[in-house]
């Protein structure tokens, strides 16, 4: 069973406005869960190691790897992220 933890944020009125709409849309059922949804993609992303393509190359050559198909790349990189 999951814990819950509530958590106060403050927004300006515009990032406001725009979550309201998210949910106006129907694309969410509640603001809480926009911010769940996002949380999610953010932390899922701070997990690479890079922010562009210069710093990917970079990654890459540290490691001695080549160019390859970006998939592969991408699933390359998770497996020794998983191995760690």
């Amino acid at each position: 069973m999951y814990s819950i933890r509530i958590v106060t944020v403050r927004l300006r009125e515009h990032q406001y406005m725009e979550l309201k709409r998210l949910v106006e849309s129907g694309d969410f059922k509640s603001i809480s869960d926009v911010i769940r949804f996002a949380l999610a993609e953010f932390i899922s992303r701070r997990k690479l190691r890079w922010r562009d393509r210069k710093e990917l190359r970079s990654y890459l050559a540290d490691r001695g790897k080549g160019f390859m198909a970006s998939g592969r790349v991408i699933e390359e990189v998770r497996r020794e992220d998983d191995w760690s």
